[in-house]
């Protein structure tokens, strides 16, 4: 969900209603916007934070990523009858067989993660994971603290859940009915949209979307949880020991710069 707007008050935000659901974009794009936003920052500031979710989005940021080769219908369209007939296994063997380099950092539970790096192969012939690391390498231009809040799972989803009655009482139903002529396009496959589309178009009730809703969501927040625990260089906290984290701030700034 987006920042509110006192949120957005208290502190500059960026790539916040930044672009059109009908503009292609992609996380080498972000990547170079977002190091762009960077260098702006970091020349009257000390620290930038960035904070967030998307694992290749989040790569991409630190460390630079090509941009894709453009896909084509036949590969877009021999992809997805591959997930209708064989669902997420299909997709994760296929992949195994074409990129295993890319495997074995994958959220290989995301669909669409997978369903694009075969898109990817089957337009270009090369695998997916070939496109990251040919551009030079971004990680080591800036000193990156990383940082992870950690929260038992049980509070984790408790509050996931309350957050998405928080996004329902805040009008999202009234915002997905306004998106519904556009469920279509790419941008709309989205957790909190997608569940509601379905509604709308009979396939399920609204409890039963609602459900959907939180379930995805949470199964989401695990799967980001599993790929960023891989990461050694994360320093994990709990989100109650602010006084512990600015400590480690400061400790990492003024022993690696």
């Amino acid at each position: 969900a987006k920042p509110t707007e006192n949120q957005l008050s208290i502190a500059n935000h960026y790539f916040i209603n930044s672009n059109s659901i009908f503009e292609e974009y992609t996380a080498a794009r972000f990547g170079n916007e977002a190091r762009f936003v960077l260098n702006n920052i970091l020349q009257e500031k000390d620290i930038a934070i960035a904070a967030g979710g998307s694992t290749l989005y989040y790569q991409a940021f630190l460390e630079g990523l090509d941009d894709m080769p453009p896909t084509n219908k036949e590969a877009i369209e021999k992809v997805q009858q591959l997930f209708d007939n064989e669902g997420l296994t299909g997709l994760q063997q296929t992949l195994i067989s074409a990129d295993p380099v890319y495997m074995e950092k994958a959220d290989t539970q995301n669909h669409r993660r997978l369903m694009r790096a075969l898109e990817v192969y089957f337009s270009s012939g090369k695998p997916f994971s070939s496109f990251f690391n040919q551009s030079e390498k971004q990680s080591h231009i800036y000193k990156t603290i990383k940082i992870g809040l950690d929260v038992p799972r049980d509070i984790l989803y408790d509050k996931i859940n309350k957050r998405c009655d928080e996004m329902l009482a805040d009008g999202l139903l009234d915002e997905v009915k306004q998106l519904y002529p556009h469920r279509n396009l790419r941008s709309m496959q989205t957790v909190g949209y997608s569940e509601f589309f379905s509604f709308l178009d009979g396939e399920m009730t609204l409890p039963q979307a609602i459900d959907k809703f939180k379930q995805h969501t949470r199964n989401y927040a695990k799967r980001q949880l599993t790929w960023f625990r891989k990461n050694t260089e994360i320093r994990w906290f709990s989100p109650e020991q602010f006084d512990e984290i600015v400590a480690y701030i400061e400790q990492a700034k003024n022993t690696s710069m």
